[in-house]
C-alpha cells in the first residue's frame, strides 16, 4: 500500500466526520491508501462515526483505541498500525483539498526525501477579531512558506497538522517523543519539530509542497485573549523542552528573551496584547527550566515562581524607567540637534535649488545634444544623397563617353560617305561638262544630230534615274542625319 492517512482524535466526533469525508474524496487511487483513526480516550460517539463511514465507503477505515492520553502516544500508535509506505497526518478539525494526498506523495521523488509537509490555511468558523494580527495566526495553525516547492532547513519545518514521513525512516530515527505533544491537561507541542531535527541531523531532506493544502478550522473559544495567553505560555514550556532535548544553549536563549522583553517595554509597541503574549512565552520557558517535573510540591513551586516573575517584572520596569529618564536627556539634546537640523535643512534647500538649476542645465544640454544629433543625422542623409547623385553622374558620364564614341564612329563614316559623294559629284560635273560640250556640238549640228540628241536625252534620263536611285538608296537615307549634323556644325 502506498499511503496511510492517520487522524488522531479526542472528543471531536462532529468535526472528525468532515475530516474523514475530505480524505475519502481524495483524487487518489482508492486501493492505494488507508485511513487510520486513533481514538485517544474519547467519551463521545467517535467510534460510531467511524463505523458509519466505514460501512458507507469502500476505502479501508481502521479504528484504533489508544488508552495512553497524549497526542504523541496516539500518533505513535497510528504509526505502528499503518501499512502504507508514506504516513500522512491530518488533524481531526481540518479538511483536506482533493489533491492534498497526491501532492504530498509526489514530493517523495528522491530517496533522500523522508519528510514532506504542505500549506495550512485557516477556516474561520466565527468572525475574526480586529486585534488578531497576521503573526498571531501562526499559533492557530497557519503555515505558508511561499508558493514554490522547496527544501526546508532546520529550524524551518512543516506543522503537525499537515505532515508526512517515510515509514522506514521513522523506524530508524524513532517516533514522536511521548513527553511532548498535547494531552487533556496541557498544550505542549514541538513534537514534530523535534522529530524533524533528528531527520535533518541525519542528512535527509525535508520538503515543502505548497499545493498540498488543508484548512484548519478555528473554533470560537480559540479567538479569546485568555486562550492566547495560555497557548503562548505552553509554547514557551515546549520550546524549553525542545532546546534541552536537541542540545541548544538555554543560557543564550535566556539572554535573548531577556533582551527582547526589555526592548518591548521600552519601545511600547502599538499591539500591547501581542507583546504580553510574547512575554508569556518567556515566562513559560523559565517555568519549564525551573520546574521541569510535576510533583506534590507544585503549588509551592508556582508560588516561588510567581515571586521570581514579580521580581523580574519589577527589574524590567525599573530599567525601563531609567531608560525613559535618559530619554528626557536625549530630548533636550534633540532640541539642539533640531536647531542644527534647521540649518541643515536650509543648506539642503539651497542644495536642492542648485540641483534644480543643474538639472535644468542638464536638460538644456540634453536638448542641444538631441538637436545636434538630429542635425548630424540630416547631414549624413544629405551626404548619402550627394554620394548617390555622384554615382548617377558617373553613370551618366560613362553613358556620354559611350555616346561620344559612337558619334565619332558615325562622323568618320559620314566623312567617308561625303568623300565618296564629292567624288561622285566631280564625276557628275565632268559628265555635265561633256554634256554641255556635246550640247554645243549638237546646236551646231542640230539637224544632223537630232536623232543623236534624242539618244543623249535618253542617256540623261537614265543618269537621272540612276541619281534618283542613289538619292533614294538606304545609304543616302542613312547618312541624312549626319549631313544635317554636318550642316549644323558648319553653322
Amino acid at each position: 500500500m502506498k499511503a496511510s492517512v492517520i487522524i488522531c482524535t479526542y472528543n471531536r466526533a462532529g468535526l472528525l466526520k468532515e475530516s474523514i469525508q475530505s480524505v475519502l474524496e481524495q483524487d487518489f487511487p482508492s486501493d492505494q491508501f488507508e485511513i487510520i483513526v486513533v481514538d485517544n480516550n474519547s467519551t463521545d460517539n467517535t467510534r460510531d462515526v467511524v463505523k458509519e463511514l466505514s460501512e458507507k465507503f469502500h476505502i479501508p477505515i481502521k479504528y484504533i483505541f489508544e488508552g495512553k492520553q497524549g497526542l504523541s502516544h496516539a500518533r505513535n500508535r497510528g504509526i505502528q498500525e499503518a501499512h502504507g509506505e508514506i504516513l500522512t497526518f491530518l488533524d481531526d478539525d481540518s479538511i483536506a483539498e482533493k489533491q492534498w494526498l497526491v501532492n504530498l506523495v509526489s514530493g517523495y521523488d528522491d530517496p533522500l526525501v523522508v519528510c514532506v509537509g504542505g500549506q495550512i490555511k485557516l477556516s474561520w468558523v466565527s468572525e475574526k477579531p480586529e486585534w488578531l494580527t497576521p503573526s498571531m495566526e501562526i499559533p492557530l495553525g497557519k503555515l505558508n512558506y511561499g508558493d514554490t516547492i522547496k527544501e526546508l532547513e532546520y529550524p524551518q519545518t512543516p506543522f503537525g497538522g499537515n505532515i508526512s514521513f517515510r515509514k522506514s525512516t521513522l523506524h530508524k530515527v524513532g517516533f514522536f517523543l511521548p513527553h511532548l505533544g498535547r494531552d487533556s491537561v496541557n498544550l505542549l507541542s514541538n513534537e514534530e519539530v523535534e522529530l524533524c531535527f533528528r531527520i535533518y541531523r541525519e542528512g535527509w531532506i525535508i520538503k515543502y509542497i505548497p499545493n498540498a493544502v488543508v484548512y484548519h478550522r478555528v473554533s470560537p473559544e480559540r479567538l479569546k485573549k485568555l486562550w492566547f495567553y495560555h497557548r503562548t505560555y505552553w509554547q514557551g514550556r515546549s520550546n524549553a523542552i525542545l532546546d534541552i532535548n536537541i542540545g541548544n544553549n538555554i543560557y543564550t536563549k535566556l539572554r535573548q528573551y531577556a533582551s527582547e522583553m526589555i526592548w518591548r517595554g521600552i519601545e511600547k509597541q502599538e499591539n500591547d496584547f501581542e507583546n504580553k503574549c510574547d512575554n508569556r512565552l518567556v515566562i513559560g520557558y523559565l517555568h519549564q527550566l525551573l520546574f521541569p517535573q510535576r510533583d506534590n510540591n507544585i503549588e509551592d513551586g508556582f508560588q516561588r515562581f510567581r515571586v521570581f516573575e514579580t521580581f523580574l517584572s519589577e527589574v524590567i520596569k525599573t530599567y525601563t524607567r531609567l531608560v525613559m529618564h535618559k530619554d528626557n536627556d536625549l530630548k533636550q539634546f534633540g532640541i539642539l540637534l533640531k536647531e542644527n537640523d534647521d540649518l541643515l535643512r536650509q543648506k539642503d534647500e539651497q542644495l536642492r535649488q542648485f540641483e534644480s538649476l543643474l538639472k535644468q542645465e542638464k536638460e538644456q544640454f540634453r536638448q542641444k545634444c538631441t538637436e545636434l544629433t538630429k542635425a548630424e543625422d540630416k547631414f549624413k542623409a544629405k551626404c548619402m544623397e550627394v554620394v548617390t547623385k555622384d554615382d548617377l553622374l558617373r553613370q551618366k558620364d560613362e553613358q556620354l563617353r559611350q555616346f561620344e564614341s559612337l558619334l565619332k564612329q558615325e562622323k568618320e563614316q559620314f566623312r567617308q560617305k561625303c568623300t565618296e559623294l564629292t567624288k561622285a559629284e566631280d564625276k557628275f560635273k565632268a559628265k555635265c561638262m561633256e554634256v554641255a560640250t556635246k550640247d554645243q556640238d549638237l546646236m551646231r549640228l542640230s539637224e544632223e544630230r537630232s536623232a543623236g540628241r534624242q539618244r543623249l536625252m535618253e542617256e540623261l534620263r537614265q543618269k537621272d534615274d540612276k541619281i534618283n536611285e542613289i538619292m533614294n538608296s538606304y545609304t543616302w537615307k542613312l547618312t541624312a542625319p549626319l549631313r544635317r549634323l554636318h550642316a549644323l556644325l558648319l553653322r
